[in-house]
């Protein structure tokens, strides 16, 4: 005789924070999602179909609008890149310019390479985008500075010192710079999805620790994300 072991597996998608509210009437042993017997793939019909209690094993959930509001924690975040930028001495850098930069960056890329443009990942994206602001910073104090020596204005340059210039400003570039300005937008990122985090979820994912003491509580995610769990 074969015993099979049910383990019961539950995915909360972004339902926002009513995905881990607790109903105050109704205890989580007895929610009970899964009606129908598990199969072990075997059209044995002379297996033991003894039914035995399911086991919640695993549960997973995404992280933004989830655990956390995601506008506040990637508003800090970029808040967090503008002040790394002008500690490197990129001023006149404004929180939003990462991310306009970035949906720049992969509408030109889908248009070159679509293929590439999809396959990146939003940690590339972020890190070119962060790059690209350090060009244009560079490449607009270098022209008002030939300018300024040559007497002349900025669009009476020729298109050969303009050209050059844009040249210049990407080797000026310092990939350790630009790695040191990522890593401040996602540590602000980590931190504020701790300070954001919903409230009510502690105590839900508090409560299915205690009625489900084996279950195994993790995030499905797209990227690095906050490692407030």
């Amino acid at each position: 005789m074969r015993v099979h072991q049910s383990v019961a597996v539950v995915i909360v998608s972004t339902l926002g924070t009513q995905a881990f509210t607790v109903p105050s009437s109704t205890s989580l042993n007895s929610f009970r999602p899964f009606q129908t017997p598990l199969h072990s793939g075997s059209e044995d019909t002379t297996e033991d179909t003894t039914t035995k209690p399911k086991t919640l094993g695993l549960l997973t959930f995404d992280l933004d609008d989830t655990l956390y509001p995601i506008a506040p924690v990637i508003s800090e975040a970029n808040e967090a890149f503008a002040k790394a930028m002008e500690n490197f001495g990129f001023s006149g850098i404004k929180p939003g310019d990462i991310e306009n930069a970035g949906r720049q960056i992969r509408e030109e890329m889908a248009v070159e390479d679509p293929k590439r443009a999809a396959a990146l990942s939003h940690t590339e994206i972020r890190m070119m985008a962060i790059r690209k602001q350090m060009e244009t910073v560079i490449f607009l104090r270098s022209l008002e500075n030939i300018a300024e020596d040559e007497a002349t204005s900025v669009a009476s340059l020729s298109p050969i010192i303009v050209n050059n210039a844009k040249v210049w400003a990407r080797k000026e570039v310092s990939s350790s710079v630009v790695q040191a300005v990522y890593n401040a937008w996602e540590m602000e990122r980590h931190h504020a999805g701790e300070r954001h985090v919903y409230p009510e979820m502690i105590e839900a994912l508090k409560k299915i620790k205690e009625e489900h003491p084996n279950v195994i509580i993790g995030a499905v995610t797209m990227e690095k994300q906050t490692r407030c769990l």
